[in-house]
């Protein structure tokens, strides 16, 4: 119950009046509001996927945790704004014509794109009022990147036995393989280098969006022996029979360090190549990211 409490004058004298009311009703439809928005908080964030629920104007209603730090935000912070403002311009409108399909279609919509250098599997529900007409769309977001990857990886060996039992030349299946392995871990560069028997290394060829860098590469010289052009990546991974990680800052890179920074080349992998248990060259690969080839997880995953 609410009791109000007001004291009026009249006719020189002050009466007290109490109001009573019945409240209970009120207070049950606040506290039912309350419990909805704390289950669809725990229903939300019990996805390890992102979740969004927005209106027809794509004005975020709810969101979950996993969703507000890939927008590096707060749930908080960004419901009652427009998830159109919160990603990046580029990716606007085709988002929008997404959702758009959605509410036109009353279907799901599934769709992947790649943000920031994640690939993301995103489905959109269409949430339906009690006329049957959309009035918002929910949103789910998984990172599929270590997926894709995956099935890339798995791809990839089948499709060199057979370009090996076609008879293919070496060389067009080095070519192959270069631009694929560029491709799938998004390198700039990938190249097989062939050990020559006066100590030098030859290219034979290269896949990536850097590859120029190679002639200029070879104007240079890369070695495989003992001397100042075989002290890089390259040169040791055939000289010692290991992988070989470098920063191209390293002192040892010198020699190529200048070109490297002009081509945006931050790191590099270098696998020696064997061939009927011989050292034939070298698999190096540059990333425009520092430290891309640091985890043991991706040497590994490169090297299967």
């Amino acid at each position: 119950m609410e009791i109000n409490v007001r004291f009026l004058e009249f006719r020189g004298e002050t009466h007290v009046v109490s109001i009573v009311r019945d409240i209970t009703e009120r207070k049950r439809a606040e506290e039912e509001r309350a419990r909805y928005a704390q289950d669809l908080s725990a229903l939300l964030n019990a996805t390890r996927e992102s979740a969004f629920l927005l209106d027809v104007d794509g004005v975020i209603l709810a969101m979950n945790e996993i969703a507000a730090e890939r927008l590096n935000l707060t749930p908080s912070a960004a419901i009652g704004r427009t998830v159109y403002d919160l990603i990046p311009p580029n990716l606007v409108a085709s988002r929008k014509a997404r959702v758009e399909e959605a509410i036109r279609a009353k279907r799901p919509v599934t769709f992947e794109d790649v943000r920031d250098g994640r690939r993301l599997l995103h489905s959109l529900y269409p949430v339906p009022d009690s006329d049957g007409e959309t009035r918002g769309v929910a949103v789910y977001a998984a990172d599929v990147t270590e997926r894709r990857l995956l099935e890339s990886i798995e791809e990839l060996a089948p499709a060199i036995n057979q370009k090996t039992l076609a008879g293919e030349p070496l060389q067009e299946i080095f070519r192959f393989v270069c631009a694929r392995t560029a491709e799938i871990f998004d390198l700039s560069l990938v190249w097989v280098g062939r050990k020559e028997s006066n100590g030098g290394v030859s290219v034979l060829t290269a896949g990536g969006t850097a590859a120029d860098y190679i002639s200029t590469l070879a104007k240079t010289g890369v070695r495989w022996d003992d001397s100042p052009l075989g002290r890089g990546p390259t040169g040791q991974a055939i000289r010692n029979g290991q992988q070989q990680i470098c920063d191209p800052r390293e002192a040892r890179f010198n020699p190529w360090g200048g070109l490297a920074g002009e081509f945006g080349l931050k790191s590099v992998l270098s696998f020696p190549l064997i061939i009927r248990g011989n050292v034939y060259g070298a698999f190096t690969l540059y990333s425009g990211k520092p430290g891309s080839f640091d985890s043991p997880a991706v040497q590994k995953r490169i090297a299967a």
